[in-house]
């Protein structure tokens, strides 16, 4: 054995004594505590230091026991965990980040300058990034190869397999858990606030005004507009590829076929256990319980709003409704457009006529109790209407003779 080997067994050998255990837990704080000083950051690092020689120097007095057999944790472990939690002041930690927080705003300026004195290297930096992006794609495909090279069954069985071991007991808790957690903070947030008025959309209210005031409302409106613009610029590159192969056209249109063809399974689906699950009565007071949820009030006062911002526009530019529907409708090929009207009032015509003995006589007199009462409230314009409707049907009407 030369010298350096014999000094390292003399030093292990001193270093496991109690005494040197002793005397670095003691000194080693005091060291980093005066390395630190009133520097916020230096004095975070110290602490976790700190505690991590302490730790490592009581190894043999604090090591955590491992669960018994019966999966319980020992008194012994439990009891150094509670040491541990009264030992670490968290308050100073709260602090200490605090601080940190509030003060890491010119370290990263700094750093920033200084990194941006070297321009190559900050760039050398971010050409890292596609390098990494490019690693983790081919680490994701390399893992994903040996996958495919196995036989469909076994790869099925294996991933079967794997879903089996989760635990569906503990994903049913955390969605409970999740559950009751947002019906507390929904119910507490009407219990803080006023009465009619829960205190979270007041806060995101509040929130929403600061950040609005914030914001460069022009910069914002114009970004948002050429985000819209990349997204056609790339819904047009995507048709345009599609566009360059027949098979991906007819898989685009399936798929959306696919997706109109399972809305209406789902609503199948839907009205079937409806029908099954309930009985009359449930289901009536199923149905009027969520029409009940429907503020139909709201909904009419929304419409007349809409209808009175329509009629401010109109008075301002009578033609702008008239001008977009004219414009559209002279754009269609007349044409090709009445053709496909014809073929489909012909095909629903046919298509009604067997229930049409039974569907007709209720629309009719509903019609006809609409205009009685149209007539009765407003004689004079609904007399006028009918006989320009009869003179239409008659074809008398001045200028269509």
């Amino acid at each position: 054995m030369d010298h350096k080997d014999l000094i390292e067994d003399i030093a292990r050998s001193a270093a496991d004594t109690d005494l040197c255990r002793a005397v670095i837990r003691g000194a080693a704080p005091a060291f980093i505590d005066s390395w630190a000083g009133s520097n916020p950051f230096k004095r975070l690092v110290a602490r976790f230091v700190s505690r991590s020689i302490i730790k490592s120097f009581t190894l043999k007095e604090t090591r955590l026991a491992p669960p018994d057999h019966n999966n319980k944790v020992s008194n012994e472990a439990r009891e150094n965990f509670r040491r541990l939690i009264e030992t670490v002041d968290f308050g100073e930690l709260k602090e200490a980040l605090d601080r940190s927080s509030a003060q890491s705003g010119p370290y990263i300026q700094m750093v920033n300058e200084e990194l941006w004195s070297y321009p190559a290297k900050v760039v050398c930096i971010l050409s890292m990034l596609p390098a990494l992006s490019n690693t983790a794609l081919r680490g994701v495909r390399e893992t994903a190869a040996p996958l495919n090279r196995m036989a469909p069954d076994l790869l099925t069985d294996v991933v079967i397999s794997l879903i089996r071991n989760v635990d569906t007991k503990e994903i049913s808790g955390i969605v409970n858990e999740l559950a009751e957690l947002v019906r507390k903070i929904h119910t507490g947030s009407a219990l803080i606030g006023e009465p009619g008025s829960p205190a979270l959309p007041e806060l995101f209210e509040k929130i929403s005004s600061e950040i609005t005031e914030s914001i460069d409302l022009p910069l914002f409106i114009k970004a948002s507009l050429m985000l819209g613009e990349i997204r056609e610029q790339l819904d047009r590159a995507i048709t345009g590829a599609f566009n360059s192969s027949p098979d991906l056209i007819k898989e685009k249109l399936k798929r959306e076929f696919n997706k109109t063809a399972s809305s209406a399974a789902r609503i199948e689906n839907t009205l079937d256990s409806l029908e099954r699950g309930f009985s009359d009565n449930d289901l009536e007071a199923l149905i009027s319980g969520a029409l009940a949820e429907i503020d139909f009030q709201e909904l009419a006062s929304t419409v007349s709003r809409f209808c009175e911002i329509t009629n401010r526009i109109y008075d301002i530019n009578p033609d702008i409704i008239k001008g977009l529907l004219s414009q559209f409708f002279s754009a269609l090929d007349s044409h090709e457009t009445a053709e496909t009207a014809s073929l489909f009032a012909a095909d629903i015509a046919e298509s009604v006529k067997p229930v049409a003995p039974v569907l007709l006589p209720p629309i009719l007199k509903g019609i006809g109790d609409i205009i009685s009462s149209a007539r009765a409230e407003n004689p004079e314009e609904m007399t006028e209407a009918l006989d320009y409707l009869n003179q239409s049907l008659k074809g008398k009407v001045a200028g269509y003779e």
